[in-house]
């Protein structure tokens, strides 16, 4: 099958203008983009920014975090409870980690011996775990538990209007002069948490070959500038400010294909001879520290660009493990998924941080649920229920230990207190950490001024119909 033939299979009209116009664009056009496309200043916003993780598949949060095998009590080091039932439970390697092999961590639980990314974000307090993390509702089933999350319900049943986080955009201070998107999905639809807002567009991370175009052939690049032409549509749900910067962003991404001849390099105003090497190098650089997960490197060069987006969301998928899950295995594959993870997000955090947009950025990480505590027979986990929630970010925007770490939530008796499935509880509803986040990062106090409860928690009430809000105190 020709690259062209599998892309047009692979993404429709619509579909490609949402990618391309961005995917390509941003990656080849640098500052040039910024300037042309999304304004020179930002005003009448917080400037804040949740990028939203989704883990698909049901992370094992206790292949992440488990107990150790001694805790500190009055003073003195005690077998700890919690560990007898884990090895009880878990095949070691398979889908445990000894007690021997885990990362220190204050308190009850350990981390992942290959996590150290996520040990260097927490003991600079840049992350916080909450485990035993989730969905109320007892379905299992991906579908209907990801669907329930994204429309923002737990055990309560009530009409949904579209995603949850469409609902709390309503709610966020209006943006001026950096174009009129108000979310950003690294995918390639649109995330169902963000359904019923037509400022929401869903940005492929495509590469000049995916585009179907050859390095050194102008060619091929201008056959993608006729099918850009033929694929760009104007969509009737979309306000026409959004549907210009769309416009705006194809148009760049037409001179910047007919431009590229290597597509390592960033040729300026569409001048061959004139190589820009440096940006060439940068690109490289850059897009080999995100190998893993490029999905990560591509919102950092959104936010560097200058684009003020309150929200991303960014899917990461392959997290179902009932067969051989490899936790600690050599070359295992939840060995392997939770490294690129751990390192993605340390490299994404220190990047951020270097280009002073950490202050500014909540990063929340979840999945649709954990998995069950006991070991199946095939080597991997069943889905679960409690599993595990991140949040990253400034660490002076974070609640933190006394000893400048972040901190870990998590019930006292996590595994001695499993429900009638053998799976951990959900002792924290998802709603009321990323709650926490939208009330008190991207201000959305004025949201919804008529709810008829008190003032103080009316935004979640009209994100979160029939939350009873619980604040935990994840942020400083």
């Amino acid at each position: 099958m020709s690259k062209r033939k599998k892309f047009e299979d692979t993404l429709n009209r619509r579909e490609f203008l949402k990618g391309s116009a961005a995917g390509l664009g941003s990656l080849v056009l640098g500052n040039f983009l910024t300037k042309q496309a999304f304004g020179e200043e930002c005003t009448g916003d917080n400037g804040h920014t949740l990028v939203y993780v989704f883990l698909e598949g049901g992370m094992d949060a206790l292949s992440v975090l488990a107990p150790k095998a001694t805790i500190n009590r009055e003073g003195e080091n005690v077998a700890n409870p919690e560990r007898v039932v884990y090895d009880r439970a878990r095949v070691m390697g398979e889908n445990g980690i000894p007690a021997n092999q885990l990362l220190h961590l204050p308190g009850n639980l350990g981390l992942h011996p290959d996590a150290t990314g996520l040990r260097n974000l927490f003991n600079r307090g840049q992350l916080s775990f909450v485990m035993g993390a989730g969905c109320h509702h007892a379905s299992t089933s991906h579908f209907y538990k990801m669907d329930n999350i994204a429309y923002g319900k737990g055990p309560e049943s009530f009409h949904a209007s579209g995603g949850f986080l469409a609902r709390a955009l309503k709610g966020m201070p209006t943006i001026q002069n950096c174009g009129s998107l108000d979310a950003i999905s690294i995918s390639k639809k649109l995330h169902k948490s963000l359904l019923g807002n037509g400022s929401a567009v869903a940005f492929p991370n495509l590469n000049a070959s995916e585009l179907g175009y050859s390095s050194g052939s102008l060619r091929s690049g201008r056959n993608l500038v006729e099918r850009l032409d033929d694929m760009y549509l104007k969509d009737r749900h979309r306000p026409q400010s959004v549907d210009n910067q769309i416009a705006n962003i194809a148009s760049l991404l037409k001179r910047s294909v007919l431009s590229l001849k290597d597509e390592r390099l960033n040729y300026p105003n569409d001048n061959p001879a004139t190589p820009n090497i440096d940006e060439g190098r940068k690109l490289r650089e850059h897009n080999e520290r995100y190998k893993e997960v490029p999905a990560l490197g591509y919102v950092t060069r959104i936010l560097e660009f200058g684009l003020r987006v309150p929200v991303v969301t960014v899917t990461l998928g392959g997290w179902d493990t009932h067969n051989k899950q490899g936790t600690l295995t050599e070359g295992g594959y939840f060995r392997k998924k939770l490294k690129s993870l751990s390192d993605g997000l340390d490299t994404f955090v220190r990047d951020l941080e270097r280009k002073d947009l950490l202050k500014r950025t909540t990063i929340v990480v979840m999945s649709e649920f954990g998995r069950r505590a006991q070991s199946n027979g095939t080597s991997g986990t069943d889905h679960g229920h409690g599993g595990l929630m991140l949040v990253l970010g400034d660490a002076t925007k974070l609640q933190g230990s006394p000893t400048g770490t972040g901190q870990i939530l998590t019930p006292p008796r996590l595994l001695r207190d499993l429900d009638n499935n053998g799976n951990l509880k959900v002792t924290y509803d998802w709603r009321n950490i990323v709650g926490e986040v939208l009330k008190e990062q991207l201000k959305v106090s004025n949201l919804f001024q008529d709810v008829p409860v008190p003032q103080s928690n009316a935004e979640i009430a009209a994100i979160f119909p029939g939350l009873s809000y619980s604040h935990y105190r994840i942020l400083g």
